[in-house]
């Protein structure tokens, strides 16, 4: 038996069965004994202090060589400590709660999986001395010791309030969770989650979040709601302010079978936020439909329904919320509105000095038909409502018709399609006729109703705006004259088309140099990156999250439809034609203008790559 299990033994700590059972549930020995509740780290404290004990000791499993794996300064700063590495996973030991894009951050430095497990911070600062040593550990050790020295009870104290905001609900570890939610793994690993990223979204939410104008009393059928209890309440604050701390575009509730998964979308790409046991999921779902003025009774059929909550001083965030029906509950997708998104004018989009004089040319103009192309959550609305806030002046009346309504702006009026009820964008267009309309916006072209009746209002004194979903600008006129369009309506209507795509932009505290011979590797040609010269990219740090990237920029390709060779090639259009002329007339491709961006440092050259394939 090693010298801890028997110094344990024989003090009466722990029976051998005890450290049996520890053994067969895997990792370190003091941390599982913990966590199984057999012993306090206090506890282990006190019995590493005894003669001969503390100064040979290592815990188990605790191999000097993981300094190297994970450095003390990393280490310190997120309060964790690394006890065991089989070449593939890497069990930590945190003294906080930590949430998943911690986790990443150290997967991301160690190049393993991340296991963590909560310990007490008591046991974790005795044994930082014993790994790292010098005089930050020593630090840390002082620290320890000082807590020890510190009166018993508040420890405790500390623990009892921090708990008493969760005993009337049964979340994962207490009492009242029923057996299928504490059933284990095949491989001894419990099924549910810990409850320190559950504590941690709860705690740092209180006060901080308001719902505006919230109905959340009773349902609207006045029924009680009995997820509307103070817990859930901070729980999903706490998850909406973790979201918003990061950045996120959308944030993602998804049921698992024994779990609760919380992930966001942070630049485009997907990132685990928390764990979650999987017993709150109905009472999450409750709270947001609640929030969102969504039916709390209709759990099978796909809903909607959007909510605004004040942040801190009074800030004011938006969500478009989306609930799911799945096999483990709902999932409940929300987007993250609010007009701080949009730019003050076309000026502030990034456009190239040529295409914005054209851009700010075809929405001066009285009439004309300016489409916004590219794919999902490319930012297309996010363009089209900026130029809107240009046009939308007093002298004009201006009408959109949405499914559904992005952006609230004051001045305009605003009409949600509902083709559920019948009510398409082709009937919006045909009631907007009769509006006496100046502006009107289109939030998607879908069929060739849409597109004719905007391409006639566009030839008869209205401005037209709307969006496509097709790769390029050139690519945009075969896909109206496919859809059905006549060539003099294309010719007659159209002012200009933009393709768009969103770019990563770098972050500036991160980025390092990339040489021309690197950029060969990811299949330029030598000629090309001779001529690109130094570039940067993203290493990842703590304040990107590792990604090595911090917020995006558009990328467009602007094609103008006005010189009279154009209007007369789009009655007989094809993309090469199309695009050669528009080349021949200033256009810059995406890839191009994305390249621009790359050489100025502001983009990755990988990401220039990415958005400039059509």
């Amino acid at each position: 038996m090693p010298r801890l299990a028997e110094v344990l033994v024989s003090q009466g700590l722990l029976s051998a069965e005890q450290v049996e059972n520890c053994r067969a549930a895997g990792g370190a020995l003091g941390p599982v004994a913990i966590n199984s509740g057999f012993a306090t780290g206090r506890q282990l404290l006190e019995l590493l202090s005894l003669p001969d004990t503390i100064e040979d000791f290592v815990p188990e499993g605790l191999d000097r060589d993981l300094a190297q794996l994970l450095p003390g300064e990393l280490a310190f700063q997120l309060k964790c400590l690394p006890v065991f590495d089989n070449g593939t996973v890497l069990s930590v030991a945190f003294a906080n709660e930590v949430d998943d894009l911690e986790l990443e951050r150290l997967a991301g430095h160690t190049g393993r999986q991340i296991e963590a497990f909560l310990t007490d911070p008591l046991l974790l600062d005795t044994a930082y001395p014993l790994l790292y040593g010098g005089a930050e550990a020593e630090a840390q050790g002082d620290a320890a010791v000082a807590l020890v020295e510190a009166p018993a009870e508040a420890p405790a104290a500390e623990a009892a309030e921090e708990s008493a905001g969760l005993e009337s609900m049964d979340f994962a570890g207490a009492p009242a969770v029923e057996d299928e939610e504490s059933e284990e793994e095949p491989g001894g690993e419990s099924a549910v989650p810990e409850l320190g990223d559950l504590k941690g979204a709860m705690s740092e939410a209180v006060g901080e979040v308001a719902v505006v104008e919230d109905t959340a009393k009773t349902s609207a059928y006045g029924i009680n709601i009995e997820a509307n209890s103070a817990p859930v309440v901070k729980l999903v604050n706490g998850i909406l302010l973790k979201a918003l701390n990061v950045r996120a575009s959308d944030i993602h509730i998804e049921p698992q079978e024994r779990e609760l998964r919380v992930r966001v979308r942070i630049d485009g790409d997907m990132h685990a936020l928390m764990r979650l046991p999987r017993i709150v999921s109905s009472g999450i779902s409750s709270r947001l439909k609640i929030m969102a003025n969504m039916d709390i009774t209709e759990r099978r059929l796909p809903l909607d329904g959007r909510f605004k909550v004040t942040i801190g001083a009074g800030a004011v965030v938006e969500f478009r919320v989306s609930s799911l029906p799945s096999a483990h509950g709902e999932k409940i997708v929300m987007r993250v509105l609010g007009g701080g998104k949009l730019k003050g004018d076309a000026a502030s989009l990034g456009f190239t000095e040529r295409d914005l004089a054209a851009v700010q040319e075809a929405i001066r103009s009285s009439c004309g038909l300016v489409l916004v192309t590219g794919p999902t959550g490319s930012g297309k609305t996010t363009t089209l409502y900026t130029m809107l806030k240009e046009l939308n002046t007093p002298d004009r009346n201006v009408l959109t018709a949405e499914d559904p309504i992005e952006y609230n702006l004051p001045g305009l009026t605003q009409v949600p399609v509902c083709p559920a009820a019948g009510f398409t964008f082709e009937k919006a267009l045909r009631a907007f006729l009769r509006q006496d309309p100046d502006v009107i916006l289109v939030g998607e072209i879908r069929d060739l109703e849409t597109a004719e009746i905007a391409a006639k209002a566009a030839m008869t004194g209205h401005i037209v705006l709307s969006t496509l979903h097709t790769n390029d600008a050139p690519s945009t006129v075969l896909r109206l004259r496919h859809m059905g369009v006549a060539p003099f309506l294309l010719a007659s209507s159209l002012r200009m088309i933009i393709a768009q795509r969103l770019a990563r932009v770098m972050c500036p505290s991160c980025r390092v140099e990339v040489k021309p011979e690197e950029l060969m590797a990811l299949g330029i040609k030598a000629e090309e990156a001779e001529k690109i010269g130094i570039t940067f990219k993203g290493r990842g740090c703590e304040e990107c999250h590792g990604g090595g990237s911090r917020g995006r920029r558009p990328i467009m390709e602007v094609l103008p439809v006005q010189s009279a060779r154009m209007k007369q090639l789009m009655l007989d259009p094809s993309a090469a034609a199309v695009e050669a002329l528009a080349r021949e007339e200033g256009m810059r491709s995406l890839r191009e203008n994305a390249m621009d961006l790359a050489k100025q440092g502001i983009i990755s050259v990988q990401e220039a790559l990415r958005v400039g394939v059509g």
